[in-house]
C-alpha cells in the first residue's frame, strides 16, 4: 500500500457550500462557509440533521459540494486526503490481527505502537490470546476472536493516533464507550491533538471544554461560533442545548453510574455563568 505524501494543514475553508445527498432533494448543508486554522481544535455542534457528519464526509472527500468551494491549503480538499486521519462511529475492521487493523499500512514504527498499547484505551488487547497479534474474525484464521462494538472502537481511535496525520477528524468517537475509556478520550485530547488541526463532533458537550473554539450548525448552516464562555454568555442556540443536556445528566446522576460525567457538565456550565 503506499503511503500519501502528508503536508502540514495551515487553514480549511467553508466557502458558501452546499450540498445535498444523491436521490434526495433537501439540501443538509445551504451556504455554509466557516475557516479552521492550523492548530485549533474545533467542536462542530448541532442538533441530529444539522449537517455536522456531512461537514466531515465533505472534508474527507466521499462527496463534493454541489455548490461553493472547500479549500485546504488554497487547494481542493481531495488534493489533501493523505493529511487526514477520521474516525467515525461507524468502525470497520478487517479480518487481520488487532496490530495490522491499527497500523493499516501507514508504515511500521515499533515505538509509537508500543506506546499506543500501553495506553488505557487500548488496555485490553493485553488480555487478548496472542495480544496484538490476535486475529479478528474467523475468515482468514480459525482462531480469530470476535470483539465488542467499544472495543471495535478503541482499535479504530488507535489507528486514527497512529496515523499521526495534521488534520484529524473524530465524529462521535466515543459513541460505543464505556464511561471509563469516554473519560480516558477526554482527558487525552490534549495530548492525542498536540501539534494537530482537530475536528470534532459529540454529542456530549460537556467534550467542548476541551477545543479551542464551537462551531454551531442550525439549517446547514453556522449560526454561532465562539468559545464555550462566550456563547453561554450570547445565551444562543448552543447556551440551550448546554443547558438542557446539563439537565439531562443531573437527572441521571441521582439514580445512575453518570456521577462523572454530570459532575463535569455542572463544572463546565458554572465556569460559563
Amino acid at each position: 500500500m503506499v503511503r500519501r505524501t502528508q503536508e502540514d494543514i495551515e487553514e480549511i475553508e467553508f466557502r458558501d457550500v452546499s450540498f445535498c445527498y444523491p436521490g434526495t432533494d433537501k439540501d443538509i448543508l445551504s451556504h455554509c462557509s466557516f475557516r479552521i486554522h492550523r492548530g485549533e481544535r474545533i467542536a462542530l455542534v448541532g442538533v441530529n440533521g444539522a449537517g455536522k457528519t456531512t461537514v466531515i464526509k465533505l472534508l474527507c472527500g466521499f462527496f463534493s459540494p454541489d455548490s461553493g468551494e472547500i479549500r485546504i491549503n488554497g487547494r481542493p480538499a481531495a488534493d489533501l486526503s493523505g493529511s487526514i486521519a477520521a474516525i467515525f462511529q461507524d468502525v470497520r475492521l478487517f479480518a487481520f490481527t488487532v496490530r495490522e487493523n491499527i497500523v493499516l499500512g501507514n508504515g511500521s514504527e515499533e515505538e509509537k505502537l508500543r506506546r499506543l498499547l500501553q495506553t488505557e484505551l487500548l488496555a485490553f488487547v493485553d488480555a487478548l490470546p496472542q495480544k496484538e497479534h490476535t486475529y479478528l474474525y474467523k475468515s482468514f484464521h480459525d482462531e480469530g476472536i470476535e470483539i465488542s462494538g467499544g472495543q471495535a472502537q478503541r482499535l479504530a481511535i488507535a489507528r486514527g493516533i497512529y496515523k499521526d496525520a495534521p488534520l484529524l477528524l473524530l465524529d462521535e468517537p466515543a459513541a460505543a464507550l464505556d464511561p471509563k475509556a469516554e473519560n480516558y478520550l477526554y482527558h487525552q485530547f490534549a495530548e492525542i491533538t498536540r501539534d494537530k488541526t482537530a475536528v470534532y463532533i459529540s454529542h456530549h458537550l460537556s467534550s467542548t471544554r476541551f477545543c479551542d473554539r464551537i462551531i454551531v450548525l442550525d439549517g446547514g448552516r453556522v449560526r454561532e461560533t465562539g468559545t464555550h464562555e462566550e456563547l453561554i454568555l450570547h445565551n444562543g442556540i448552543y447556551a440551550e442545548m448546554f443547558e438542557k443536556q446539563a439537565s439531562f445528566f443531573e437527572e441521571a446522576a441521582k439514580g445512575e453510574p453518570e456521577c462523572l460525567r454530570a459532575e463535569q457538565m455542572e463544572s463546565t456550565r458554572r465556569k460559563g455563568k
